[in-house]
């Protein structure tokens, strides 16, 4: 289930709220903006599917050795 799924919407805002819940939907919760962490798990993310296209990536060896290459070219 993602973070903003339908059922989950619905779930929280109908259901709960039908048993006498006060419920307020806010996506711009505190601190729960991007960080210096999220930006480079994007680069890893970005490299890891260009070597995935490349070569059958299996276990954690073969990934480890493959974004090092990637990140000493």
């Amino acid at each position: 289930m993602t973070f903003r799924s339908a059922e989950f919407q619905h779930f929280i805002l109908i259901e709960l709220s039908k048993k006498g819940n006060k419920i307020t939907l806010n996506y711009f919760i505190e601190y729960h903006g991007k960080t210096i962490l999220d930006g480079h798990f994007g680069h890893i993310q970005k490299s890891f599917n260009f070597m995935e296209k490349q070569n059958d990536i299996s276990n954690i060896i073969q990934l480890k050795k493959c974004l090092e290459e990637y990140f000493r070219n």
